[in-house]
């Protein structure tokens, strides 16, 4: 088979692969709320040693709020979240909606005795792995490296571990992140195990499950953990 001889020695080299940040387009000209929610998709793939082929292994979709940015400009804040159906969600879930504010519960378990630094917030959107890679923690991989790309940007992050099997939207998706790529048969577990374990999986990074919410968050400021780590149990995807 053409390339065979430089198919990596998985899982070991899956910290070889690398994200690739689909382009980007800003209007010079925005005075809509939207201009202060920010997207990002792109590709998780495995850069071959020895040539210039990439293997797609996965993909991945991420809102950073600049709460910031709103606050400094007499923004609304209601309305930035309210450009996004799933942003907004997490706004109701997460924020006082009559202050605009964390909830007191939320920062507690985010912070501890500490505060938010930043009223930025990011958003873990998606993160899809496909069948043939999972199992081995390339997920947590990816998302170390993209939590180390933008914590500096963020007082927050959020995710919301839903598993794909449950997922009924119709949203367009960014390339790479479709249902095709699913492989829906091989998820077996009702949904309140399956939600449970990807729970126990992103605490590997430091998430903490917000009670009586969909949502895990963390201080973008508590160091990482290291990839050594990550892999060492290689938790299934």
């Amino acid at each position: 088979m053409p390339g065979r001889e430089f198919e990596p020695d998985f899982p070991d080299e899956y910290r070889f692969c690398r994200l690739t940040f689909a382009e980007q387009q800003v209007m010079l000209d925005d005075d809509e709320p939207s201009r202060y929610l920010m997207h990002w998709n792109g590709t998780i793939g495995w850069h071959h040693p020895m040539g210039e082929r990439v293997d797609p292994i996965g993909a991945f979709s991420l809102y950073l709020v600049d709460g910031d940015s709103a606050m400094d400009e007499r923004a609304d804040i209601f309305n930035v979240y309210d450009t996004e159906q799933g942003i907004f969600d997490v706004y109701q879930g997460l924020f006082d909606t009559k202050t605009g504010n964390l909830k007191d519960r939320v920062e507690r378990i985010a912070f501890g005795d500490d505060f938010a630094m930043s009223a930025n917030v990011l958003i873990f959107d998606r993160l899809v792995i496909y069948p043939a890679h999972r199992g081995h923690g390339v997920g947590l991989l990816a998302l170390r490296a993209l939590m180390h790309q933008f914590r500096s940007f963020a007082g927050l992050m959020v995710m919301k571990p839903y598993p794909l099997q449950f997922e009924t939207s119709s949203r367009d998706e960014p390339v790479g992140l479709g249902r095709e790529h699913w492989a829906l048969e091989s998820y077996k577990l009702k949904q309140p195990a399956a939600t449970a374990k990807l729970r126990r999986y992103y605490a590997r990074l430091g998430f903490t499950h917000v009670p009586r919410t969909d949502y895990m968050v963390r201080d973008p400021l508590t160091p990482l953990p290291a990839v050594d780590t990550l892999l060492a149990d290689r938790p299934a995807e």
